[in-house]
């Protein structure tokens, strides 16, 4: 992708997609998605690969180019939601994001043991966390520094600064690690994490999470082969005791809004890899039902490396 594709995604389309009428912006974010799977040509490719090789529907209504498409639109929103944050308050929250499932959040701060939200880099992932601040439930955002990240682009890199500002004025605080750079961030990170969940806080972290340089992982069956996810998240619920709660925001086209989705909890047996595939069994099913919410195709591969 060239840079000045990427600074003018970044701060020029973006922008302008924000402020344009529904109908109108619906249309621009499905034109700026398809040049997006132009412009990123290496993504694109392994994207439509990894499609053509996953365990999806059997008779699918639709083509693995308009699901790569959607993917792409997907990416779209959860950038654009960083100059949609600015806006958000707990009074005007409901016009934009629904949400489901709000009495398990309840339920684990009752038990006062916080809660490990699990989820994926799937649908609105950034924008319904905050939300779900905003509606008054503390979160917190345990993530890898992509600001610090070398393998991002100057441009990306720049805007994820500017969406952890909002993220971060809006409520949670963004615990960061250097995956696989530098260990004592990511034991600050862990000790910050469980001091958030005995304050019976939220904290939010990803299970799909490519684990070429995590410490502990371990296998489970994803999309129909056998791949490895990193497993510090489950150690991290064990140690507070803190429930783990899936959750996932999916989009709906028609009205442009959004429903954050709280499911049960996992039910954890103590055995590491048999809590590992009911956590991925739940992102499944969402990635099953949804293929074009799920940004992380691109990296299918790497998570099926032995």
């Amino acid at each position: 992708m060239s840079a000045r594709f990427s600074w003018a995604y970044h701060f020029l389309y973006l922008p302008v997609l924000t402020v344009l009428p529904r109908p109108w912006a619906q249309r621009f974010a499905h034109r700026l998605a398809a040049r997006s799977v132009f412009h990123h040509h290496e993504r694109s490719g392994a994207t439509l690969e990894a499609l053509g090789r996953a365990q999806l529907p059997d008779e699918p209504d639709y083509g693995l180019e308009q699901i790569r498409q959607s993917v792409f639109e997907t990416q779209v929103w959860e950038d654009a939601s960083a100059y949609r944050m600015p806006f958000w308050n707990a009074e005007n929250i409901d016009r934009t994001i629904r949400f489901e499932g709000l009495e398990y959040l309840e339920e684990a701060r009752r038990k006062g043991q916080g809660g490990l939200l699990i989820g994926a880099h799937f649908g609105l992932l950034c924008g319904g966390l905050v939300a779900l601040h905003l509606k008054g439930y503390p979160v917190n955002y345990l993530a890898n520094n992509t600001p610090e990240d070398p393998s991002f682009d100057r441009a990306t890199r720049s805007h994820s600064r500017f969406k952890i500002y909002w993220m971060e004025r809006k409520g949670g605080q963004f615990i960061s690690f250097d995956l696989g750079r530098n260990r004592q961030s990511s034991a600050l990170a862990v000790a910050e994490s469980l001091n958030r969940l005995r304050n019976n806080e939220f904290v939010a972290a990803m299970v799909d999470v490519v684990p070429d340089f995590a410490t502990n992982n371990a296998e489970a069956q994803f999309l129909g082969t056998t791949a490895r996810f990193p497993t510090g998240f489950l150690r991290l619920a064990q140690y507070a005791g803190a429930a783990v709660i899936p959750h996932f925001t999916i989009r709906h086209p028609a009205d442009g809004t959004h429903t954050v989705i709280i499911e049960r909890p996992v039910s954890l047996k103590g055995v590491l890899t048999q809590d590992l595939q009911s956590c991925v069994d739940r992102m499944t099913q969402r990635i099953q039902q949804s293929p074009g919410l799920w940004m992380g195709w691109e990296t299918l591969a790497a998570f099926q490396k032995r």
